[in-house]
């Protein structure tokens, strides 16, 4: 008797793959909103927190604790096309200008163009090195990690291949003077603060484990594919990008505050940025019809 495939083996082997097929074209749709929503967030925070001093010629470069990393730490390139990492290291006895560090990728989909690259001064900032890193991209969905190492530094990023067709937009950095860098989930923060800022990390953290957030999780618990889930997101990404812009601009003394009175100036001012912002947060997240 001839051998026969197992039809029921292969058609649950291909249900798998459309399931991550379809787990990864939603990821990768979430994170392009997102990358667009902390760019119009960052933006908001910009126009609130704006200090004429910010514009001087000489500005610090923020680095990681390493002293070595990537600017962004994300990147995204179009297949067949080359794109930029900047290399930046703080300026020191082994690490010197003209200073050489290698850089590789564990991909086959993302080439390093330049495997060797030079560090040059900065711009603006005497205390640090740069370098330019070219890579290029494959096949369209494929992603890597890029690593560079200099003496005993090493720095990372990831990288993504995304189509032509599409428009990409540039996550916000460490070193972009950007308050926030990133929206997470975290099924292990406290359950008792739905959402909380990090400011170690400059990341909005949506705590999934909290029971009003739990009910609007869909079956892969995600909380981005349905229209209640959406909202529910624009609300908690409202709350701590307010109350932050809030704190920030009454600490820092961008809004007018009577002295032993923070406290009731933050609040107030976190209602205002509410009232004047959040119909725009829902709009950058709330696009499911």
């Amino acid at each position: 008797m001839p051998w026969r495939p197992n039809s029921n083996r292969l058609s649950r082997a291909e249900r798998d793959h459309a399931i991550h097929d379809e787990q990864t074209k939603l990821d990768k749709k979430l994170r392009q909103k997102l990358d667009r929503a902390l760019h119009e967030l960052n933006s908001i925070a910009v126009t609130e927190l704006r200090d004429q001093r910010e514009g001087e010629d000489h500005r610090k470069v923020e680095l990681p604790e390493s002293g070595m990393g990537f600017f962004p730490e994300r990147l995204y390139v179009q297949t067949g096309q080359a794109a930029t990492l900047i290399l930046r290291v703080a300026l020191g006895e082994n690490e010197r200008q003209n200073a050489t560090a290698s850089v590789i990728s564990n991909s086959p989909e993302i080439i390093v163009a330049t495997p060797q690259v030079t560090f040059k001064p900065h711009k603006t900032d005497p205390t640090v090195l740069e370098a330019r890193v070219k890579v290029e991209g494959r096949q369209v969905g494929g992603e890597g990690t890029v690593t560079a190492y200099l003496g005993r530094n090493r720095a990372q990023a990831i990288v993504q291949v995304h189509s032509k067709k599409e428009t990409l937009v540039a996550p916000p950095t460490r070193g972009s003077n950007a308050l926030f860098t990133d929206i997470k989930f975290d099924d292990r923060t406290d359950p008792r603060q739905r959402v909380y800022y990090d400011r170690v990390n400059s990341s909005i953290v949506i705590a999934t484990a909290a029971p009003s957030v739990r009910i609007y999780l869909d079956g892969s618990n995600r909380l981005d594919t349905t229209v209640q889930g959406q909202v529910l997101l624009a609300e908690l990404i409202t709350e701590a990008v307010c109350r932050e812009i809030a704190r920030e601009g009454v600490e820092k003394g961008k809004y007018f505050v009577l002295e032993g009175s923070e406290a009731d100036a933050i609040q107030n001012h976190f209602i205002r940025l509410q009232n004047r912002y959040a119909h725009l947060i829902h709009q950058y997240i709330v696009t499911k019809e």
